[in-house]
C-alpha cells in the first residue's frame, strides 16, 4: 500500500504512478504523499484510470497550480 510506503522513504523521486486504488480519495492522498517525495521542480506524474476520475484530477491540478507549475497533461484515447 503506497500510503503506508512512501512516508517511510527517505528518497527522493523525479516520477510516480499513481494508481489511486481506484478512488478519487486514494488518488489525492497518493498524489499529496508523492509531492513531499519530490526531487525537483519537475515532476512527472503518470496517473492510472483518469477515465475513473477525471474530476478528482482536474481538482488536483487545480489546487495545486499555484505551487506547482503543470506544463502539460495528456488524457489518453
Amino acid at each position: 500500500d503506497s500510503l503506508v510506503v512512501l512516508p517511510s522513504l527517505n528518497q527522493t523521486f523525479d516520477m510516480f504512478h499513481l494508481d489511486g486504488h481506484h478512488t478519487a480519495w486514494n488518488l489525492y492522498a497518493e498524489f499529496k504523499e508523492c509531492i513531499q517525495k519530490t526531487s525537483r521542480s519537475n515532476v512527472v506524474f503518470v496517473i492510472d484510470d483518469y477515465d475513473a476520475y477525471p474530476h478528482a484530477i482536474q481538482h488536483l491540478f487545480f489546487d495545486y497550480h499555484s505551487t506547482y507549475k503543470v506544463i502539460d497533461w495528456t488524457i489518453p484515447n
